[in-house]
């Protein structure tokens, strides 16, 4: 190794956060940082809705879904009664 590398990390360069679109912020009621989850929200176009939906799908039901990230059917028991009804 050489003398002048030896400042230099030897790791893949990682992907930090250089855009600033994520930041924290800070409400100062709840009515404010609903307003602003409402705004955020319905500043998205369908396609990232969809997307958003998906994501959370399979991270949600991560141990349920199926190889094509489809739900399995759920066999749904009713009963009824048996008993004759009086009129």
């Amino acid at each position: 190794m050489k003398p002048e590398d030896d400042n230099q990390l030897n790791e893949p360069q990682a992907a930090y956060n250089a855009s600033g679109k994520k930041r924290i912020t800070v409400f100062k009621s709840f009515e404010e940082e609903n307003e602003y989850t409402h705004k955020m929200r319905a500043a998205l176009s369908y396609e990232e809705c969809l997307q958003a939906l998906s994501r959370n799908r399979k991270r949600i039901f991560k141990n349920i879904l199926l190889p094509n990230h489809s739900l399995p059917l759920f066999k749904k028991v009713i009963r009824v009664n048996t008993l004759p009804y009086e009129f």
